[in-house]
């Protein structure tokens, strides 16, 4: 689920306690090797997830899925997620 305003995903963060966007994203691209081209909090069934964007060194986009709740890496696409 995408939220409806950018005010949305900062109220989520603070109200929930989740990890801080900017440690998810450094996370992700050091996890990776790559580098940071966006990231933005999802909602998956009854968690929150950042779906982090990265840029490979063979120019090739990856996308890296971490925990909004501990700030880990999840491996392979959070259950229920399906790409548009």
């Amino acid at each position: 689920m995408l939220f409806r305003s950018e005010a949305e995903p900062r109220e989520a963060v603070r109200s929930h306690r989740l990890a801080a966007p900017a440690a998810a994203q450094r996370e992700a691209a050091r996890h990776a090797g790559a580098e940071l081209l966006r990231g933005r909090l999802c909602r998956w069934n009854d968690d929150y997830v950042y779906e982090i964007s990265l840029l490979r060194h063979d120019g090739k986009v990856m996308h890296v899925f971490v925990s909004a709740r501990d700030g880990l890496v999840i491996e392979g696409a959070p259950r229920g997620y399906a790409q548009k």
